[in-house]
């Protein structure tokens, strides 16, 4: 009676042990990054310069349903040695289609291309952050420093694309730190990198 039992309760255990096979196991996806939004191109090198208090910015509107965690931003820009610390990169929330409070900051490049010549300039961010879907931000880009950093636009550039939307380029002279209001047709050369959450 007792062997009978035994074997009773050992069945179902055995079926469970042979469901936890190898084979059986979920494969494992690393989280992989996209471009959530951009428009570099090589071929364009014009420029906006970023002196005089001139601040920049991109807007995009997120994806329906789809949140994603900023991992970094490209900019192409010009830089002189000495000046890649002096640019300030911030991502506001939006208000009536214009940049309206700073969700996130940027660090200071770890070693930007200060060569005088148009190169993508990676910032990462200062703390985590999660764009959230069906919502509008706005990055803004201002020199600080005396030098004059020039952020690069073009006629020929593309309009940006990505899993985002794009709403429009804006740059205003003379009201830096403050994010500009002025819709420009020339867009800067930016790349929004993230991970969908």
């Amino acid at each position: 009676m007792f062997r009978r039992a035994f074997l009773l309760a050992l069945v179902p255990a055995l079926g469970f042990l042979s469901g936890c096979s190898g084979n059986d196991e979920p494969s494992f996806k690393p989280p992989t990054t996209i471009a959530v939004i951009g428009n570099v191109n090589p071929s364009e090198n014009t420029f906006i310069a970023l002196d005089n208090g001139r601040t920049g910015a991109v807007g995009w509107t997120m994806p329906h349903g789809e949140s994603y965690l900023v991992s970094y931003v490209r900019l192409k820009l010009d830089m002189d040695v000495g000046e890649g610390d002096s640019v300030v990169v911030r991502l506001f929330s939006d208000s009536g289609g214009n940049p309206s409070a700073q969700v996130l900051a940027f660090n200071p490049p770890v070693l930007p291309p200060e060569t005088g010549t148009p190169a993508l300039t990676t910032f990462t961010p200062a703390t985590f952050f999660t764009m959230q879907g069906d919502s509008t931000y706005w990055l803004v880009v201002y020199n600080q420093g005396s030098g004059s950093v020039e952020w690069t636009v073009g006629t020929q550039t593309p309009a940006p694309s990505g899993v985002a939307t794009f709403v429009v380029a804006k740059v205003d002279a003379g009201i830096a730190p403050a994010p500009p209001t002025t819709p420009v047709a020339t867009i800067p050369q930016f790349s929004i990198v993230g991970v969908r959450q």
